[in-house]
């Protein structure tokens, strides 16, 4: 359904952007002053990654009143290849399982278009209230009768929780611009190929790093 209104609005608009409501995709400005620039410097491609980011709360840190801007009250991070999604489109492009659909006889040679400077910081872990509000929905959603159900992420939800928050609070800090070659390298270069859906995507992989933001990320 969503690919078919994304049909529909590519008959008017050059690009379509699709992201969860938990998603920010955030420009670096020293690479673009605006989505109108980057879409202009990438006119040869289809569809666009970006380098993915799970944007946690830590000890110490302020709490997110209602209306304030998340990314102004939150500096640690860690890459996440999972949430380094396809995120923009042409027409004619399909999202799935966080990739695009591509032709079998091209999937082999595809490669990911993850520009420079482009983001998605990904926010389910940037609120512990929310966070633990919501994840007793996800747990009744993951529950119910019928197929198509959420995976084990969402059944476990408190504790994939406890999990992320107890990895991040141990993981050694490490400063953003080589831990960004290294997250760079990784996804972009090392992508799944999935012959069985057809679909390009990023590798699942995580770091045994966290980063604290460059301060630009506050703006966003």
């Amino acid at each position: 359904m969503l690919n078919s209104i994304q049909d529909e609005l590519g008959i008017a608009y050059d690009w379509v952007i699709r992201t969860d409501t938990d998603e920010l995709i955030c420009l670096d400005p020293a690479h673009y002053g605006s989505f109108v620039e980057l879409f202009s410097k990438l006119q040869s491609v289809d569809a666009l990654f970006a380098l993915g980011l799970n944007i946690a709360e830590v000890d110490g840190e302020a709490e997110l009143g209602r209306g304030d801007a998340v990314m102004s009250k939150r500096q640690h991070a860690v890459f996440t290849g999972h949430y380094s999604k396809a995120w923009a489109v042409k027409r004619g492009v399909h999202l799935a399982r966080h990739g695009v659909e591509v032709s079998a006889y091209i999937l082999s040679a595809a490669k990911l278009d993850i520009p420079r400077g482009v983001y998605l910081a990904h926010l389910k872990y940037a609120n512990l209230d929310a966070l633990d509000n919501v994840n007793i929905d996800r747990v009744k959603a993951a529950s119910g009768p019928g197929k198509g159900l959420p995976g084990k992420a969402w059944l476990d939800a408190h504790k994939d929780s406890r999990k992320f928050y107890e990895k991040i609070a141990g993981l050694p800090d490490r400063d953003w611009d080589s831990a960004l070659e290294i997250a760079f390298d990784e996804i972009r270069d090392n992508p799944i190929h999935d012959k069985e859906q057809n679909v390009l995507r990023a590798k699942s992989v995580s770091f045994p790093f966290r980063i604290t933001l460059p301060d630009w990320f506050r703006y966003c």
